[in-house]
């Protein structure tokens, strides 16, 4: 992987640069990186090279590779980059301790090839000339310090209190009990949120209906006698689909505008009617154990017999399954408590399953 060399080779010219350096493994390959930090603030990679071990020679010897497949360099080029490193950056490991070293014997070794009148330099000028300073990450070791702190810390409370043992030391409990408490809280909520925008998208089917086939669509249509309407319609069918039944598909199909153009009725009926293609399969939106239907919210196409209006012959009610249960017999059964009355309805659990197969209860 290779990558502009135009920054590099400008900041060479009379920057001093900090060489930095990683390895890793990715399952039987070893990779090695380099990058440079000039001292006007640039970046740049010089790319991965694949490794066949992780020695200092090896690693140096990939510097090499990389710096030269940089376009635009020139066979002389590397020498003067190495001359130009006046620092590192690494992890301690000792492989890195090592290259440092073959850095500072390199650059030692082609100084006076590159810098003019080298040898008639005072001997203070070619030390400072070739000083390398070497800065190693500290973050395994405040990593590592963090057990240590806390062992210590625990032997420290054991002492003082006379306790003959305990798990962890008092303030680790503290911290874990207030970041818990942080985090309980914003899962809560973000629950909060998805409740009340399932509710309020819920809402709007129980209000136009759920359409779930092309009939139903054109029949919803057109009961609505304005194009806002309609789009509003439609609108609730993408938002419920998309945020509460979570339908896998393209994200596209569920927008409404694209930049500043909002769609109109064909086109977002369109995008509906693809939705309807992709959820053909009946009842594949779940099918739980009934320890796991407790709570499910669901609304459900129900017939006059379960609803309290009898304005038409069929009719969309919400709710949630409030009890799973089995009678003497043996047989299971499924308990329904709607929202709009607070009524129940009983069914077996054969009918219930029916009833998710065919689409007629739908979980949300």
């Amino acid at each position: 992987m290779l990558f502009c060399a135009f920054p590099l080779l400008g900041a060479v010219s009379g920057q001093s640069l900090c060489l930095v350096s990683d390895e890793t493994t990715k399952g039987t390959k070893k990779v090695q990186t380099f990058g440079v930090h000039s001292s006007d603030g640039t970046f740049v990679c010089l790319g991965l090279e694949q490794v066949a071990e992780k020695s200092a020679m090896t690693a140096f010897g990939a510097l090499e590779a990389s710096v030269n497949k940089l376009p635009g360099v020139s066979p002389e080029f590397f020498k003067q980059f190495m001359l130009s490193v006046k620092s590192t950056m690494s992890d301690s490991a000792r492989t890195e301790i090592k290259f440092n070293t073959i850095i500072e014997k390199y650059r030692s070794q082609v100084a006076p090839e590159v810098v003019e009148n080298f040898t008639e330099l005072s001997d203070e000028e070619k030390a400072k000339l070739l000083n390398v300073s070497n800065f190693f990450c500290q973050l395994h070791l405040v990593s590592n310090f963090t057990n240590v702190a806390l062992k210590s810390l625990l032997q420290l409370e054991l002492s003082m209190t006379g306790v003959s043992r305990q798990e962890e030391a008092t303030v680790l409990t503290l911290i874990k009990a207030v970041t818990g408490a942080e985090k309980n809280q914003i899962a809560s909520q973000k629950s909060a949120k998805r409740s009340t925008d399932s509710k309020r998208y819920t809402a709007d089917i129980v209000r136009y209906g759920f359409w779930e086939s092309k009939e139903d669509v054109e029949a919803g249509l057109i009961k609505l006698n304005t194009e806002k309407l309609k789009k509003e319609a439609i609108a609730a069918q993408l938002r419920f689909r998309d945020k509460v039944l979570n339908q896998h598909a393209d994200r596209q199909l569920f927008k409404m505008s694209s930049g500043q153009i909002q769609f109109d009725v064909p086109q977002l009926t369109r995008k509906l009617l693809v939705l309807l293609e992709l959820d053909e399969q009946p009842g594949h939106f779940l099918l739980l154990a009934n320890n796991e239907l407790v709570g499910k919210l669901f609304i459900q196409k129900a017939p006059d017999s379960l609803s309290s209006s009898s304005s038409s012959s069929s009719t969309t009610r919400s709710g949630f399954i409030e009890d799973v249960w089995k009678n003497r017999r043996g047989h299971d059964f499924v308990t329904l408590l709607y929202d709009d009355d607070g009524s129940s309805f009983k069914m077996s659990r054969e009918d219930f399953d029916t009833s998710i197969s065919t689409k007629s209860i739908i979980f949300i």
